[in-house]
């Protein structure tokens, strides 16, 4: 049952694949090293803080 929930879980995410460009990936890798999180999790809170902000700017 476990699995087959984790299974669910990465069904419903989205994949993208992204070119960097040269330099760029290891500077996200050491700051995802840097915030105990992986590459993943650091573009995505990286995305999401850049979005919060585009949208509280937008409000004023």
């Amino acid at each position: 049952m476990a699995l087959q929930n984790s299974e669910q879980q990465v069904a419903d995410k989205e994949q993208f694949i992204l070119r960097l460009p040269g330099g760029m990936r290891n500077r996200i890798k050491e700051m995802a090293i840097a915030n105990r999180r992986s590459m993943n999790g650091e573009l995505l809170m990286m995305i999401e803080k850049c979005l919060a902000e585009e949208e509280a700017a937008e409000m004023q």
